[in-house]
């Protein structure tokens, strides 16, 4: 009997089938693809969170995959809750009616999430929680953080296919800081330079340009840089 050919499975599709059969990660864990990254966009480990009866509110960034999410009515309206993990920890939050309207579309299953929000000790509970504040992706993570989009060029790369790819990716004037820059570090057999391009060729910082940018020719690695 001849078997189908098919793509293999990326590594967060293996791991989200995994969890489909099983109820949980087993070779693997969809935060390690991004935790370099966002160990530098949120600093802060779950595990790590501190705070007591009595202890002053503390503002965190926190990052890490959402392994559960599920909403439902209070007097406040829809509300969200849902279980962050980052390997080192889990952490529940809850996601009220105005901050879950407007970010309700990342608050997805097995979904990369980072939180801005206060420490505190919820005494009813006796445990550790935070004030959720704000929530982003991967992308707006990295705007805020002025992250740079850099490409790295072996030799004379096909421009026209290097515009197009980056094109659809572009911001509006009016959405500047929603964008980064772009630097492209060109190398030859004679040397190397690295050229900004300009301030209207900012992009979203999205993983699927990366990914596109990664499978062109002469490119030999593409990724974001920070400060």
């Amino acid at each position: 009997e001849e078997c189908v050919a098919c793509k293999p499975w990326s590594e967060r599709e293996r791991l989200a089938s995994e969890k489909l059969a099983l109820g949980f990660y087993f070779s693997g864990h969809l935060f390690e693809q991004h935790e370099t990254e966002a160990r530098r966009l949120a600093p802060t480990r779950l595990a790590d969170l501190r705070g007591g009866p009595g202890a002053r509110n503390e503002t965190v960034r926190v990052a890490g995959v959402i392994v559960s999410a599920r909403t439902q009515n209070s007097r406040r309206g829809r509300l969200c809750v849902i279980i962050l993990d980052d390997r080192s920890a889990q952490l529940e939050l809850t996601i009220f009616a105005e901050l879950y309207d407007r970010k309700r579309a990342l608050l997805r299953e097995d979904t990369l999430l980072f939180v801005l929000g206060k420490v505190r000790y919820d005494e009813f509970r006796e445990r550790l929680t935070v004030n959720v504040d704000d929530l982003m992706d991967l992308a707006e993570a990295r705007a805020r953080a002025a992250a740079r989009l850099r490409i790295e060029v072996d030799g004379v790369a096909d421009l026209t296919r290097f515009r197009d790819t980056l094109a659809p990716f572009r911001v509006s004037n009016g959405n500047l800081a929603g964008g980064c820059r772009v630097v492209v570090s060109y190398r030859n057999g004679v040397g190397a330079a690295d050229v900004v391009l300009s301030e209207d060729w900012r992009v979203r910082p999205d993983e699927a340009l990366v990914e596109e940018l990664r499978r062109q020719p002469k490119v030999r690695a593409a990724g974001f840089s920070y400060g």
